[in-house]
């Protein structure tokens, strides 16, 4: 479980389980661009990841499902939904949307 002091950037919500290893590689590949990500360890409910997203006090939601590399980006404030490509732009997509 998170520290609920400590917020991150981007919570990862996995709708779809098969994609559990392409949503690690992401994760891996943000955080080694300066993005705190963090994710639900365990095989939870869809809505009970969003619960979870929201309650990490993250900026931001990626949304994986089945059709990776298309991904839904969440701003959680705002609950603006956009849909992005998992491709070598999302770095700097991302910091765009962090840093507004």
């Amino acid at each position: 479980a998170l520290d609920s002091e400590t917020a991150c950037d981007v919570f990862i919500v996995l709708a779809d389980p098969e994609q559990q290893r392409a949503a690690l590689s992401l994760a891996t590949k943000l955080r080694s661009n300066g993005i705190a990500v963090s994710y639900s360890l365990t095989a939870a409910k869809f809505n009970k990841q969003f619960k979870a997203a929201q309650q990490s006090k993250a900026l931001l939601a990626i949304v994986i499902g089945n059709e990776f590399p298309e991904i839904s980006l969440k701003v959680l404030a705002t609950r603006e939904e956009v849909k992005l490509s998992a491709d070598n732009s999302i770095v700097e997509t991302l910091s765009q949307y962090l840093n507004q």
